[in-house]
């Protein structure tokens, strides 16, 4: 059995009070336990601790992996030569909140690992830095790195580079900056399960719905201290946004929270 007591039950198993109901996939997920279904109905410790253990087990899969390619690097002689960037697409939640998926808009779900490796920035070799990223600005950032042309680069294409923090991890520039996000809400009903009864939206979000019968999109912004989210109704005949209707919102200080709150 791996991590045989190293692995604990969600140190926050309920859904956050007042949560809007856009917000959660608390009826479905990725995985299936009859004790799920409502905000309030958390799996039980000992379940929760077993699938918690099997995803860390395929996170040490995926780590030997990468310790594989960049044993390859090293064979080929490459490895001083060569930028190695490491990221995930997204966070998984493993019973925080009430949550098993990755379709929110929480810190658990938005917040990835982003390591990446340029041999000759000495000044960012080892360094970690508290600069907001998002995986858009990869692009113009490896570019400018590997030193390409970023005049070639299309205006259109999204992204800002932060090349600038391989010189200066701390750089002054990047202190105020903000990550934005956003996921749609489908299919939302009223639901009873285990003698609860409210609204929630459809777990599998907005997969294979079209923009014109979403309910809601959720836009979130971080900064270094806050997470705003604002849950906006869709005008299903414009398939656009509707920012005059009422809007459902969530604000969480963020500020000295460990990458696991």
């Amino acid at each position: 059995v791996m991590y045989p007591g190293h692995v604990a039950p969600p140190a926050f198993p309920l859904a956050p009070a007042g949560a809007p109901y856009m917000s959660g996939n608390w009826f479905g997920g990725d995985y299936i336990d009859p004790a799920h279904g409502c905000p309030n109905c958390s799996v039980p410790a000992a379940r929760a601790i077993e699938y918690r253990r099997w995803y860390a087990a395929a996170v040490s899969y995926a780590d030997h992996i990468l310790g594989m390619a960049l044993n390859a690097l090293d064979g080929l002689g490459e490895t001083a030569s060569t930028i190695t960037i490491f990221h995930a697409d997204h966070g998984y939640q493993l019973g925080e909140l009430n949550e098993w998926s990755k379709k929110t808009n929480t810190e658990l779900s938005l917040r990835v690992p982003l390591i990446v490796r340029v041999p000759w920035k000495t000044e960012a070799v080892g360094r970690r830095c508290s600069a907001a990223a998002e995986l858009v600005d990869i692009y113009r950032t490896l570019v400018s790195l590997a030193g390409l042309d970023v005049s070639a680069i299309e205006a259109d294409v999204q992204g800002s580079s932060l090349a600038p923090l391989f010189d200066d991890p701390g750089d002054s520039a990047f202190r105020d900056r903000r990550a934005y996000s956003q996921i749609g809400s489908c299919n939302c009903t009223t639901v009873t399960s285990h003698d609860w009864t409210g609204l929630e939206c459809g777990a599998g979000r907005c997969v294979h719905t079209p923009v014109a019968e979403f309910d809601f999109m959720g836009y979130t912004v971080r900064t270094p201290q806050w997470r705003y989210t604002a849950w906006v109704p869709m005008d299903n005949a414009t398939a656009r946004v509707d920012w005059t209707w009422p809007v459902a919102d969530e604000l969480y200080a963020v500020a000295g929270d460990t990458p696991y709150d």
